[in-house]
């Protein structure tokens, strides 16, 4: 017999939201080497080519900053015209400015 979703055959089981004991202890070596190896993995970030250090904050940024929510609504066409519109305007008042 199948589950409803959200209900397991162990009630008492793990509770949502529990941490793996394996994921943990990995979470915890990795954080560990970090914290040890510090000065030396700014050096070594330090001397990338700007272009390189800016590609790995931009990867690590995806570790520390949730993602937006999609928005519920798609723009309809008229929306994005008066966009489209107003972007125009905004380049041409400027080149003439």
């Amino acid at each position: 017999m199948a589950f409803a979703k959200g209900q397991s055959g162990n009630p008492s089981g793990k509770a949502p939201g529990t941490r793996n004991k394996v994921g943990e202890r990995l979470r915890n070596a990795i954080s560990d080497l970090l914290e040890s190896r510090w000065e030396q993995l700014v050096t070594d970030i330090d001397s990338l080519e700007p272009k390189d250090r800016v590609r790995l904050c931009s990867d690590l940024l995806a570790y520390v900053v949730t993602k937006p929510e999609p928005e519920h609504r798609q723009l309809s066409d008229e929306d994005k015209i008066e966009i489209l519109d107003m972007l125009e305007q905004r380049l041409h008042g400027h080149t003439q400015g």
